[in-house]
């Protein structure tokens, strides 16, 4: 007689490795985008794209557009910490798969987490210093353009990455295993 092993493969884990994948490409997508906002210039004709790391535009006929590069490094470090964030997450993930060791998701989750923190705050702080910094220029107004969009898309997939990293699995199995079984017999007495 053959002895067979069955185990059962719950994909919540290897969810979250695809969702910490999902966020570290999106980032590197907004950290090399130049597009964070769409400046409009005065002539209601020009516009120009504004990136993570441009702090200041020369455009014919306007005076230069600067931004302080103090709070556009702090906002760049904090992406940059995001994507640290995400490829340990990732790393730290695969491996508690590998070794079915759940202090290896929770270190996971906190890495996601802090990434999803960091990206927080990123995404706070560019807008609100730079419609400060801004006003006064030859800049008639701006709107947010698709990196910077992109940016928030992976806060969210670092989010569920950490919720699902979080997610104990072994108490549903521990309870379906001491849940009475019932057995049913369809046959007429």
């Amino acid at each position: 007689m053959t002895q067979v092993e069955v185990r059962t493969c719950r994909p919540i884990k290897h969810l979250a490795v695809l969702f910490s994948i999902f966020a570290l490409i999106l980032i590197i997508v907004a950290l090399a985008g130049s597009n964070w906002v769409d400046v409009k210039l005065r002539d209601d004709e020009s516009y120009q794209n504004w990136g993570l790391w441009e702090e200041c535009f020369e455009i014919v006929g306007f005076d230069p557009i600067c931004v302080s590069k103090d709070w556009m490094s702090a906002c760049g470090a904090f992406v940059i910490i995001t994507l640290l964030a995400s490829v340990g997450a990732i790393v730290l993930g695969i491996f508690g798969i590998c070794t079915k060791t759940r202090t290896w998701y929770i270190i996971a989750g906190i890495l996601c987490v802090a990434g999803a923190l960091c990206d927080l705050i990123a995404l706070i702080v560019y807008p609100s210093k730079f419609s400060e910094e801004i006003q006064g220029s030859s800049v008639r107004g701006w709107d947010f353009d698709w990196t910077y969009g992109i940016s928030w898309g992976a806060l969210f997939f670092l989010v569920g990455g950490a919720v699902l990293f979080f997610w104990k699995v072994d108490d549903e199995e521990e309870n379906f295993e001491r849940a009475p079984k019932h057995f049913y017999d369809n046959r007429m007495t």
